[in-house]
């Protein structure tokens, strides 16, 4: 699939491939979902412009507009900022994520610049300065701080849908993973 073009997963569930503002960094996966005149976009990635461009045209003006962050890490939320702005999308992540969401993941990360040195120190890294420059571009992606976040409920409901939250704290504080609650009565197969 080229990058920024939807895959439709399952009738209403598309998956979109977000490139990266620079080659040392990865794509993201995306997920849109719509449930009667709602949509959700779950991680929108990276502020790709074809890729803002292409929800413009996928998700009608009329439709309420829900951005949901598995994590605060610039590589799922960078493009939120742009969505509340031009869809005045709701924004949600756990409550341990939202500040850093909200200041951006690498102005939280120069909030803690003592803490954060000695933690690369430990896990080996030597040119904490080029650390912090190849950082200082990614702040780039984050021109303001957002407001208004919203905390994730335990359960979010989209049109006749509804997301159960699942907190699995690890690769950060407020990290979630979304179940589908029409979903939660299947079994896994068994080998």
């Amino acid at each position: 699939m080229a990058q920024g073009n939807p895959e439709e997963l399952l009738p209403g569930i598309y998956k979109i491939t977000v490139p990266p503002p620079c080659e040392w960094m990865p794509p993201t996966s995306s997920y849109l979902l719509f449930s009667g005149k709602e949509a959700v976009v779950i991680d929108p990635g990276y502020p790709d412009p074809d890729v803002i461009e292409m929800l413009k045209e996928l998700v009608p003006k009329g439709l309420k507009f829900t951005v949901i962050l598995t994590h605060g890490h610039i590589d799922h939320c960078a493009a939120s900022g742009i969505l509340m702005e031009s869809r005045r999308a709701r924004v949600m992540v756990h409550e341990m994520d939202v500040e850093k969401v909200s200041l951006g993941a690498v102005r939280a990360l120069k909030m803690r610049k003592k803490e954060v040195e000695a933690h690369w120190r430990a896990l080996g890294f030597e040119r904490i300065g080029e650390l912090w420059e190849a950082l200082r571009r990614l702040e780039d992606l984050y021109p303001e701080p957002l407001k208004d976040i919203s905390p994730l409920p335990r359960e979010v409901t989209v049109g006749d849908k509804s997301l159960m939250v699942i907190h699995t704290p690890g690769h950060t504080a407020g990290s979630v993973c979304l179940l589908p609650v029409s979903y939660t009565h299947l079994t896994l197969p068994t080998n």
